[in-house]
Protein backbone atom coordinates (compact mmCIF):
# COMPACT_ATOMS: atom_id res chain seq x y z
CA UNK A 1 0.00 0.00 0.00
CA UNK A 2 2.79 2.40 0.91
CA UNK A 3 4.63 1.79 -2.36
CA UNK A 4 1.39 2.53 -4.14
CA UNK A 5 1.10 5.82 -2.35
CA UNK A 6 4.73 6.71 -3.18
CA UNK A 7 4.30 5.70 -6.78
CA UNK A 8 1.21 7.86 -7.07
CA UNK A 9 3.12 10.97 -6.12
CA UNK A 10 2.54 11.14 -2.37
CA UNK A 11 5.15 13.39 -0.77
CA UNK A 12 7.44 12.14 1.98
CA UNK A 13 6.18 14.89 4.22
CA UNK A 14 2.64 13.67 4.10
CA UNK A 15 3.69 10.01 4.04
CA UNK A 16 4.72 9.94 7.67
CA UNK A 17 1.41 11.46 8.77
CA UNK A 18 -0.61 9.05 6.62
CA UNK A 19 1.42 6.10 7.84
CA UNK A 20 0.79 7.10 11.45
CA UNK A 21 -2.97 7.16 10.78
CA UNK A 22 -2.99 3.62 9.31
CA UNK A 23 -3.48 1.83 12.67
CA UNK A 24 -6.37 4.15 13.46
CA UNK A 25 -8.04 3.50 10.12
CA UNK A 26 -7.40 -0.23 10.39
CA UNK A 27 -8.80 -0.31 13.91
CA UNK A 28 -11.91 1.57 12.84
CA UNK A 29 -12.41 -0.84 9.93
CA UNK A 30 -12.05 -3.88 12.20
CA UNK A 31 -14.47 -2.33 14.71
CA UNK A 32 -17.04 -1.79 11.93
CA UNK A 33 -16.65 -5.37 10.70
CA UNK A 34 -16.94 -6.67 14.25
CA UNK A 35 -20.11 -4.64 14.75
CA UNK A 36 -21.62 -6.06 11.57
CA UNK A 37 -20.71 -9.61 12.59
CA UNK A 38 -22.23 -9.03 16.03
CA UNK A 39 -25.42 -7.72 14.47
CA UNK A 40 -25.57 -10.75 12.14
CA UNK A 41 -24.96 -13.12 15.07
CA UNK A 42 -27.67 -11.42 17.12
CA UNK A 43 -30.05 -11.58 14.15
CA UNK A 44 -29.22 -15.23 13.53
CA UNK A 45 -29.72 -16.03 17.22
CA UNK A 46 -33.09 -14.25 17.19
CA UNK A 47 -34.20 -16.12 14.06
CA UNK A 48 -33.13 -19.48 15.50
CA UNK A 49 -35.02 -18.66 18.69
CA UNK A 50 -38.11 -17.81 16.64
CA UNK A 51 -37.76 -21.09 14.76
CA UNK A 52 -37.39 -23.05 18.00
CA UNK A 53 -40.57 -21.51 19.42
CA UNK A 54 -42.42 -22.06 16.14
CA UNK A 55 -41.42 -25.73 15.87
CA UNK A 56 -42.41 -26.30 19.51
CA UNK A 57 -45.91 -24.98 18.79
CA UNK A 58 -46.21 -27.06 15.63
CA UNK A 59 -45.14 -30.27 17.36
CA UNK A 60 -47.47 -29.64 20.34
CA UNK A 61 -50.60 -29.18 18.19
CA UNK A 62 -53.15 -31.94 18.85
CA UNK A 63 -55.66 -31.23 16.08
CA UNK A 64 -55.60 -29.88 12.56
CA UNK A 65 -57.11 -26.51 13.53
CA UNK A 66 -54.40 -25.73 16.10
CA UNK A 67 -51.73 -27.09 13.77
CA UNK A 68 -52.81 -24.80 10.92
CA UNK A 69 -52.65 -21.76 13.21
CA UNK A 70 -49.22 -22.80 14.51
CA UNK A 71 -47.76 -23.25 11.01
CA UNK A 72 -49.16 -19.93 9.76
CA UNK A 73 -47.96 -18.06 12.85
CA UNK A 74 -44.52 -19.60 12.45
CA UNK A 75 -44.33 -18.56 8.79
CA UNK A 76 -45.42 -15.01 9.63
CA UNK A 77 -42.78 -14.83 12.37
CA UNK A 78 -39.92 -16.06 10.19
CA UNK A 79 -40.81 -13.88 7.20
CA UNK A 80 -42.94 -10.96 8.42
CA UNK A 81 -44.66 -8.99 5.70
CA UNK A 82 -45.00 -11.91 3.31
CA UNK A 83 -48.48 -13.01 2.30
CA UNK A 84 -48.75 -16.75 2.99
CA UNK A 85 -51.39 -19.44 2.60
CA UNK A 86 -51.36 -23.03 3.87
CA UNK A 87 -52.68 -26.03 1.92
CA UNK A 88 -53.16 -29.42 3.60
CA UNK A 89 -53.52 -32.78 1.86
CA UNK A 90 -57.11 -34.07 2.11
CA UNK A 91 -57.25 -37.83 1.38
CA UNK A 92 -61.01 -37.90 0.82
CA UNK A 93 -60.84 -35.17 -1.80
CA UNK A 94 -57.51 -36.36 -3.22
CA UNK A 95 -56.18 -32.83 -3.30
CA UNK A 96 -54.55 -29.99 -1.34
CA UNK A 97 -57.19 -27.89 0.42
CA UNK A 98 -56.64 -24.25 1.56
CA UNK A 99 -56.91 -24.11 5.35
CA UNK A 100 -55.79 -20.59 6.27
CA UNK A 101 -53.90 -17.48 5.20
CA UNK A 102 -52.00 -14.47 6.59
CA UNK A 103 -51.53 -10.89 5.39
CA UNK A 104 -54.42 -10.88 2.92
CA UNK A 105 -53.15 -13.32 0.33
CA UNK A 106 -55.35 -13.60 -2.75
CA UNK A 107 -57.16 -16.94 -2.27
CA UNK A 108 -56.65 -19.86 -4.61
CA UNK A 109 -59.03 -22.80 -5.05
CA UNK A 110 -58.30 -26.33 -3.85
CA UNK A 111 -55.57 -28.04 -5.85
CA UNK A 112 -56.49 -31.58 -6.95
CA UNK A 113 -53.76 -34.11 -7.56
CA UNK A 114 -54.00 -35.31 -11.13
CA UNK A 115 -55.39 -38.85 -11.25
CA UNK A 116 -55.55 -39.24 -7.47
CA UNK A 117 -53.69 -41.77 -5.37
CA UNK A 118 -55.30 -44.99 -4.17
CA UNK A 119 -53.88 -48.39 -3.26
CA UNK A 120 -56.15 -51.27 -2.27
CA UNK A 121 -58.90 -48.77 -1.49
CA UNK A 122 -56.66 -46.74 0.82
CA UNK A 123 -55.86 -43.10 0.14
CA UNK A 124 -52.16 -42.31 -0.08
CA UNK A 125 -50.30 -39.04 0.25
CA UNK A 126 -48.53 -37.73 -2.87
CA UNK A 127 -44.81 -38.26 -3.23
CA UNK A 128 -42.17 -35.59 -3.77
CA UNK A 129 -42.17 -36.52 -7.47
CA UNK A 130 -45.95 -35.99 -7.61
CA UNK A 131 -45.45 -32.61 -5.98
CA UNK A 132 -42.84 -31.55 -8.53
CA UNK A 133 -45.27 -32.31 -11.34
CA UNK A 134 -48.03 -30.37 -9.59
CA UNK A 135 -45.68 -27.45 -8.88
CA UNK A 136 -44.80 -27.20 -12.57
CA UNK A 137 -48.50 -27.05 -13.42
CA UNK A 138 -49.08 -24.29 -10.84
CA UNK A 139 -46.17 -22.28 -12.27
CA UNK A 140 -48.14 -21.81 -15.48
CA UNK A 141 -50.87 -19.81 -13.74
CA UNK A 142 -49.10 -18.65 -10.55
CA UNK A 143 -45.55 -18.08 -11.70
CA UNK A 144 -44.77 -15.15 -9.38
CA UNK A 145 -45.39 -17.22 -6.28
CA UNK A 146 -43.00 -19.20 -4.11
CA UNK A 147 -44.29 -22.59 -2.92
CA UNK A 148 -42.71 -24.75 -0.25
CA UNK A 149 -43.76 -28.43 0.14
CA UNK A 150 -44.32 -29.80 3.64
CA UNK A 151 -42.68 -33.23 3.60
CA UNK A 152 -42.76 -35.95 6.26
CA UNK A 153 -39.32 -37.42 5.60
CA UNK A 154 -40.81 -40.50 3.90
CA UNK A 155 -40.96 -39.02 0.40
CA UNK A 156 -44.53 -37.90 1.13
CA UNK A 157 -45.97 -34.39 0.84
CA UNK A 158 -48.78 -33.50 3.26
CA UNK A 159 -49.20 -29.85 2.35
CA UNK A 160 -47.48 -26.75 1.05
CA UNK A 161 -46.99 -23.11 1.93
CA UNK A 162 -47.80 -20.59 -0.77
CA UNK A 163 -46.03 -17.21 -0.62
CA UNK A 164 -46.94 -14.24 -2.76
CA UNK A 165 -44.21 -11.62 -2.89
CA UNK A 166 -42.13 -9.74 -5.45
CA UNK A 167 -38.93 -11.11 -3.91
CA UNK A 168 -38.04 -14.61 -2.79
CA UNK A 169 -36.82 -15.22 0.80
CA UNK A 170 -33.05 -14.95 1.21
CA UNK A 171 -30.97 -18.10 1.63
CA UNK A 172 -30.80 -17.88 5.45
CA UNK A 173 -34.55 -17.50 5.81
CA UNK A 174 -35.19 -20.17 3.20
CA UNK A 175 -33.06 -22.60 5.20
CA UNK A 176 -35.14 -21.93 8.33
CA UNK A 177 -38.32 -22.37 6.30
CA UNK A 178 -37.06 -25.75 5.08
CA UNK A 179 -36.63 -26.87 8.68
CA UNK A 180 -40.12 -25.61 9.53
CA UNK A 181 -41.52 -27.40 6.46
CA UNK A 182 -40.06 -30.74 7.54
CA UNK A 183 -41.48 -30.52 11.05
CA UNK A 184 -44.83 -29.27 9.71
CA UNK A 185 -45.15 -32.09 7.19
CA UNK A 186 -44.49 -34.71 9.85
CA UNK A 187 -46.92 -33.02 12.25
CA UNK A 188 -49.68 -32.96 9.62
CA UNK A 189 -49.08 -36.65 8.90
CA UNK A 190 -49.37 -37.53 12.59
CA UNK A 191 -52.51 -35.46 13.11
CA UNK A 192 -54.21 -36.94 10.03
CA UNK A 193 -53.27 -40.44 11.19
CA UNK A 194 -54.61 -39.79 14.69
CA UNK A 195 -57.87 -38.36 13.34
CA UNK A 196 -58.28 -41.33 11.01
CA UNK A 197 -57.74 -43.78 13.88
CA UNK A 198 -60.15 -41.84 16.08
CA UNK A 199 -62.75 -41.87 13.32
CA UNK A 200 -62.28 -45.60 12.79
CA UNK A 201 -62.76 -46.18 16.52
CA UNK A 202 -66.13 -44.41 16.31
CA UNK A 203 -67.37 -46.28 13.25
CA UNK A 204 -68.84 -49.74 12.76
CA UNK A 205 -66.43 -51.78 10.66
CA UNK A 206 -69.17 -53.45 8.62
CA UNK A 207 -71.50 -50.57 7.75
CA UNK A 208 -69.36 -47.50 8.35
CA UNK A 209 -72.09 -46.02 10.54
CA UNK A 210 -71.47 -44.54 13.97
CA UNK A 211 -71.01 -47.24 16.62
CA UNK A 212 -72.57 -47.41 20.08
CA UNK A 213 -69.87 -45.30 21.77
CA UNK A 214 -70.19 -42.55 19.15
CA UNK A 215 -73.99 -42.72 19.45
CA UNK A 216 -73.81 -42.17 23.21
CA UNK A 217 -71.47 -39.19 22.78
CA UNK A 218 -73.65 -37.57 20.13
CA UNK A 219 -76.82 -38.19 22.16
CA UNK A 220 -75.29 -36.57 25.25
CA UNK A 221 -74.13 -33.59 23.20
CA UNK A 222 -77.57 -33.15 21.59
CA UNK A 223 -79.31 -33.32 24.98
CA UNK A 224 -76.97 -30.66 26.39
CA UNK A 225 -77.52 -28.35 23.42
CA UNK A 226 -81.32 -28.62 23.55
CA UNK A 227 -81.65 -28.76 27.35
CA UNK A 228 -81.16 -25.06 27.95
CA UNK A 229 -82.79 -23.77 24.76
CA UNK A 230 -86.15 -23.68 23.03
CA UNK A 231 -85.04 -26.09 20.32
CA UNK A 232 -86.10 -29.73 20.26
CA UNK A 233 -84.69 -33.05 19.11
CA UNK A 234 -86.10 -36.38 17.96
CA UNK A 235 -84.77 -39.88 18.57
CA UNK A 236 -85.94 -42.53 16.11
CA UNK A 237 -85.61 -46.22 16.97
CA UNK A 238 -85.68 -48.77 14.16
CA UNK A 239 -85.90 -52.55 14.14
CA UNK A 240 -85.35 -55.04 11.32
CA UNK A 241 -88.19 -57.53 11.25
CA UNK A 242 -87.23 -61.18 10.75
CA UNK A 243 -83.55 -60.36 10.40
CA UNK A 244 -82.64 -63.48 12.38
CA UNK A 245 -84.44 -65.59 9.82
CA UNK A 246 -82.26 -64.10 7.08
CA UNK A 247 -79.14 -65.13 8.96
CA UNK A 248 -80.45 -68.60 9.72
CA UNK A 249 -81.71 -69.35 6.20
CA UNK A 250 -79.14 -67.65 3.97
CA UNK A 251 -76.12 -67.33 6.25
CA UNK A 252 -74.49 -64.47 8.12
CA UNK A 253 -72.67 -63.26 5.02
CA UNK A 254 -76.06 -62.45 3.43
CA UNK A 255 -77.18 -60.81 6.67
CA UNK A 256 -74.08 -58.63 6.52
CA UNK A 257 -74.94 -57.60 2.96
CA UNK A 258 -78.45 -56.65 4.12
CA UNK A 259 -77.00 -54.41 6.84
CA UNK A 260 -74.59 -52.76 4.40
CA UNK A 261 -77.38 -52.11 1.89
CA UNK A 262 -79.60 -50.66 4.61
CA UNK A 263 -76.77 -48.39 5.78
CA UNK A 264 -76.29 -47.11 2.22
CA UNK A 265 -80.02 -46.34 2.00
CA UNK A 266 -79.91 -44.40 5.26
CA UNK A 267 -76.95 -42.35 4.05
CA UNK A 268 -78.87 -41.40 0.91
CA UNK A 269 -81.81 -39.90 2.82
CA UNK A 270 -80.07 -38.49 5.91
CA UNK A 271 -77.92 -35.32 6.05
CA UNK A 272 -74.13 -35.82 6.08
CA UNK A 273 -73.78 -34.91 9.77
CA UNK A 274 -76.57 -37.25 10.91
Amino acid sequence: VMSGWVGSGTSLATLSTTTMSMPVLLGAALLAVGTLLTLRCDEAERRIGDLDDAVARVVAAENIENLVEAILDASATLIPGYAVELYVWEPREQGFVPTGARNGLRPMCAVPLFGGLMKDGTSLAPTVQDWKQLDRELDRSHGREHRLPLTSGDDEVFGFLRFESKKAPDSDINHLLQILASFSGLAIKNVLLFERLREQARRDGLTGLANYAAFQDELSRALQETGGSSSSMALVLMDLDKFKQVNDRFGHHVGSQVLQTLADLWRQVLPPDA
